[in-house]
């Protein structure tokens, strides 16, 4: 292959079996460009042990890994293009040294910011020191959507650098997709209205909002909402929902494994996405490429992934009203979910994707 590629990602699956959008943006995409003949020499970031969050303990291993991707830039004269992900701001610490290599070394860098976080980190002198150097000294920068896009244009960022690229599944996911039919409910049976939460089990992603929006929901009301997800938050999680005696509505169902997403999803009504902290919202393709209608809650960089198609809220009352429009018209909401989908199964899926992205 003459055409080689350098990428800096995480492509080893966690110990505990649990990735994010990280691991599924970097396996999915070195899948792709490998299938059209480029050689993806692959830097892994994964972390081995996910629970260790102190700095420090990570640090031989950030150095050790560092130097080899140092090594590794430098003796890779045919890659042209370095692809890098970035997440939180130590991310951008990590990665400083490799970019401005690669650029003495004349290659393409490209970069794709992937967290949530980055608006609070850009805020801290400390990291914003190195993001703005990593930025400014990268070719091109990948938006995951037009609200990032915005964002770097307020930071002074030149927007030749800037793409929009929204994230992307994988043709399986298409091909699911295409075979599963529209949810439908009617509100004069007596099926049960069945919602759908799914994400790590942490209060940045709104999973009180659950507990609590059941609590001003209509006693009488036929529902039952399942919950899919791990995280440190699970235990307390749990112990709310006995102690506020919502065993018979609210259902924890353990970790939802991608391969079994799309049907699993498609068997609800409605999803429930409450994430405060969002960089791009993957559990939004997940609903989307299910077929099913969604309330979020209102934060920009999911306004500009849903557009007017998702119904939004902003507290846990508006939450509720929005559950209750939906059980009441449902047919309207269910038209919004097909919208959406005719857009997006255009336009974030992984040839669209890989047709957008500098290689050259």
């Amino acid at each position: 292959m003459n055409n080689q590629v350098l990428f800096i990602g995480s492509f080893k699956l966690p110990v505990t079996g649990y990735y994010g959008g990280v691991y599924f943006a970097s396996t999915s995409l070195r899948d792709k460009m490998e299938q059209e003949d480029i050689k993806v020499i692959e830097l892994d970031t994964t972390l081995k042990d996910i629970s260790v969050t102190e700095v420090y303990k990570r640090l031989p291993t950030i150095i050790a890994r560092g130097f080899y991707f140092l090594y590794k830039i430098m003796f890779s004269p045919k890659a042209n293009s370095l692809f890098i992900f970035v997440s939180a701001g130590n991310s951008y610490i990590d990665k400083l040294p490799s970019i401005l290599l690669a650029r003495m070394l004349r290659k393409k860098v490209v970069v794709f910011p992937r967290s949530g976080h980055f608006n609070n980190d850009y805020n801290k002198r400390f990291y914003r020191f190195f993001i703005k150097k990593a930025l400014k000294y990268s070719n091109t920068i990948i938006c995951q959507s037009s609200y990032w896009y915005d964002y770097f244009v307020t930071k002074g960022l030149d927007e030749d650098k800037l793409r929009v690229i929204e994230n992307w599944v994988p043709n399986k996911t298409l091909k699911i997709s295409v075979g599963l039919s529209y949810p439908n409910y009617n509100i004069n049976s007596d099926e049960t209205f069945r919602m759908v939460f799914v994400s790590r089990i942490e209060e940045a992603k709104g999973i009180t909002d659950i507990l609590n929006v059941v609590k001003v929901l209509p006693k009488e009301l036929n529902y039952q909402i399942d919950i899919y997800g791990e995280g440190s938050y699970k235990d307390e999680f749990l112990e709310s929902i006995k102690s506020n005696g919502f065993d018979d509505i609210i259902k924890y169902k353990g970790w939802l494994d991608k391969n079994d997403m799309q049907k699993t999803l498609n068997s609800y009504h409605l999803a429930l996405f409450a994430s405060r902290v969002e960089g791009y919202p993957n559990s939004l393709l997940d609903f989307i490429f299910s077929k099913i209608p969604i309330i979020a809650y209102a934060i920009p960089s999911v306004k500009a992934v849903g557009n007017d198609k998702v119904l939004y809220y902003n507290d846990v009352n508006d939450m509720a009203d929005k559950i209750m429009y939906s059980y009441h018209n449902y047919q309207e909401v269910l038209l919004l979910a097909k919208k959406l989908y005719e857009v997006k199964v255009i336009r974030n899926n992984i040839d669209y994707t890989f047709s957008q992205i500098p290689l050259k």
